[in-house]
């Protein structure tokens, strides 16, 4: 089956060069390379326009700034039987331990709190067909929301205990310059996202 890896961003950040080739240096075969960098679009619309260039019956969805290790895409595309799609394992850059979430994951588990990596998942091409893909109205917490979507749509979510996702922590990301303020208004967003799918 063929992976369409899509890598959304607005602007070269300094990283581009190495997760492009860390899709280049991939033991899976079959693999096409979408890059997704529409003037003005957020990375949600990117992500969407990127889905509807692709081809594969499967998507990746890879930042610009974080990297693949060489066996991901085999090793996700190996667990996808049976499952809507799947997450698994990351570790940040000089790191030698990786984050485990190590189960697979329900909606009430996700309500609590996120389960999924999601620089980790591997969707079937439906997921974004049945759905619409990301949704273009959020400003943050976007991965966390199609993901919640997808469970409480019924698709099945799979975990495979591989590391897949390497996660790069640099000064230009968001989580890294955002003051007390800004952070308490992200979580109060988050938790708006949640009550779209509280039961």
């Amino acid at each position: 089956m063929k992976v369409s890896v899509i890598i959304p961003y607005n602007i070269d950040r300094g990283y581009l060069k190495y997760a492009i080739q860390s899709v280049k240096d991939q033991t899976y075969p079959f693999i096409e390379l979408i890059m997704a960098n529409q003037p003005g679009y957020t990375c949600a619309q990117n992500i969407n326009w990127g889905f509807k260039q692709s081809t594969g019956q499967l998507i990746k969805i890879l930042a610009e700034d974080d990297m693949l290790p060489s066996n991901s895409i085999t090793d996700l595309v190996s667990g996808m039987p049976g499952y809507d799609f799947i997450s698994a394992n990351a570790r940040y850059i000089g790191e030698v331990n990786y984050v485990d979430y190590g189960h697979q994951t329900t909606l009430d588990e996700m309500l609590i709190h996120n389960q999924i990596h999601g620089g980790t998942v591997l969707y079937t091409r439906l997921c974004f067909i049945m759905t619409g893909g990301y949704d273009e109205t959020l400003t943050t917490g976007e991965e966390y929301d199609f993901h919640l979507n997808l469970l409480n749509l019924g698709f099945k979510h799979g975990y495979i205990d591989k590391l897949v996702h390497i996660y790069r922590v640099h000064p230009f990301q968001k989580s890294t310059w955002t003051n007390s303020e800004e952070k308490l208004k992200r979580h109060q967003y988050i938790q708006q996202i949640r009550n779209r799918y509280a039961r």
